[in-house]
């Protein structure tokens, strides 16, 4: 039995389309999720590079505190914290592996190579903390501009685990996550 090149093309092309399908169902998506205890509140893809920003007031100080983040490595990198002052509770020395620039009213903290899987976030109220998220670059939720979530409105109170995950389009099917951005799940 010969194999012609018409069967020898059906099969290049079987296999081709084969092997991407599998490849795009099971390769690796990375996301951010963020949950109230055992909950998902939020989750979206996110590209390596994505940034995003926890923003809040200091208790002591009453002066705002952003702190800046980068998705790469499957970690969550702090790449840089600006404040307006140095006292109580504040950054105040260069970080080892970093650098420290005045600028603008702002003192920012860059590097530090300080990076997790995950971190806790407290959230406070409209008095105390006035927490904000902001998701921009690099995160896949259709929206071409920033996403702010105003989480003492939102979170009152709450305990927040932010993490990085990755997914599979196999697994969203096969579990009760999505990859679709899920806000407002709180009770």
């Amino acid at each position: 039995m010969a194999i012609t090149i018409k069967s020898l093309k059906i099969m290049f092309w079987a296999a081709l389309i084969s092997t991407v399908l599998v490849f795009f169902i099971f390769v690796p998506i990375p996301s951010v999720k963020i949950l109230v205890g055992d909950r998902v509140w939020f989750k979206v893809p996110v590209a390596l590079g994505g940034k995003f920003e926890t923003l809040y007031e200091h208790s002591v100080q009453k002066t705002p505190v952003i702190d800046e983040y980068v998705i790469s490595c499957g970690r969550i990198w702090q790449w840089q914290e600006r404040v307006k002052s140095h006292n109580a509770g504040l950054p105040f020395e260069v970080p080892r592996n970093g650098k420290f620039l005045a600028t603008n009213g702002w003192f920012y903290f860059r590097g530090g190579r300080w990076n997790w899987n995950r971190f806790f976030l407290r959230v406070g109220n409209d008095i105390l903390g006035k927490n904000i998220i902001v998701f921009g670059d690099g995160f896949i939720d259709g929206t071409p501009e920033r996403t702010t979530y105003k989480l003492f409105t939102i979170l009152r109170g709450r305990k927040l685990v932010v993490q990085w995950a990755s997914t599979t389009i196999v697994s969203c099917l096969f579990s009760n996550e999505s990859l679709r951005i899920v806000p407002n799940m709180v009770e």
